[in-house]
C-alpha cells in the first residue's frame, strides 16, 4: 500500500495522528514531496521508524517554474492507495490543489484538520 501525504508548509500536524497512520498501515510506503513542514515532519517520522518513503520533488527542468510542484503532486497522487492531508480549509495553494485533484481522480482521501 502507498500512502500519500500533503500539508501546508506552515502548519504541523500532531503527532498521535501520524503515529496512528502507522499504527493502521505499518507495511506502507509513505509517498511525499519533500516540502518544508508537514512533509518534513512526515520524513522525520518515517525515518525514526524505519517506515519506507519515496520523496518525489518537482521537476523544473520539465515544466515551467510555478507548474512543476502541482505536476509533481499529480504524480504523487497517482502513486498513491491513500492521501492524507494536513488541511487548513484554505482555498488556494498546492494542499488545496492536491485534495481537489485526488477527489476528481476518485482516491480515499483523509484530512486532518489543522
Amino acid at each position: 500500500m502507498n500512502i500519500a501525504f500533503s500539508g501546508h508548509r506552515d502548519k504541523l500536524a500532531n503527532i498521535f495522528d501520524i503515529e496512528n497512520i502507522f499504527t493502521q498501515y505499518p507495511e506502507a510506503t509513505w509517498i511525499h514531496g519533500g516540502a518544508i513542514g508537514f512533509d518534513s515532519q512526515v520524513q522525520s517520522f518515517a525515518s525514526r521508524h524505519g517506515i519506507k518513503t519515496e520523496i518525489i520533488k518537482p521537476d523544473y527542468e520539465t515544466y515551467y517554474h510555478k507548474q512543476a510542484p502541482l505536476e509533481r503532486n499529480k504524480i504523487i497522487v497517482n502513486k498513491c492507495d491513500l492521501l492524507i492531508c494536513l488541511f487548513d480549509g484554505r482555498k488556494k495553494g498546492g494542499t488545496y490543489f492536491t485534495l481537489s485533484f485526488a477527489r476528481k481522480t476518485g482516491k480515499t482521501v483523509s484530512i486532518i484538520n489543522c
